[in-house]
């Protein structure tokens, strides 16, 4: 079994979504939204620093730290339609800290 980094990929995976997916830094202050429930998925963010909460229609339904679980969206396999499908965010994520993030820009 090969070691695993922080953000739950081995080093060669990592580098490999690095080199498909080169990721901006995004920055957002304490109570910005990183994203808004109902808005079109563009990137998928990785948590470098602060912390956010995942709301529902305004309510939180929990918090995402530094670490394996820093991730602010979800990965889908290679079959996943996103050329011919919009997919909008069924949460929102707002910042509960000053936040930074990797943001890596979806598939295409």
């Amino acid at each position: 079994a090969g070691s695993q980094w922080a953000w739950g990929f081995s080093p060669r995976q990592f580098f490999r979504l690095l080199e498909a997916a080169p990721p901006s830094e995004v920055v957002k202050n304490k109570d910005e939204y990183l994203v808004r429930q109902g808005e079109d998925i563009e990137k998928i963010h990785y948590l470098l620093e602060g912390r956010l909460a995942v709301e529902l229609d305004g309510v939180v339904l929990n918090e995402i730290r530094l670490g394996p679980g820093g991730w602010a969206g979800e990965f889908w396999g290679p079959n996943y339609d996103w050329v011919d499908r919009k997919h909008k965010w069924r949460v929102s994520f707002r910042c509960l800290d000053r936040c930074i993030t990797a943001g890596f820009t979806k598939r295409t």
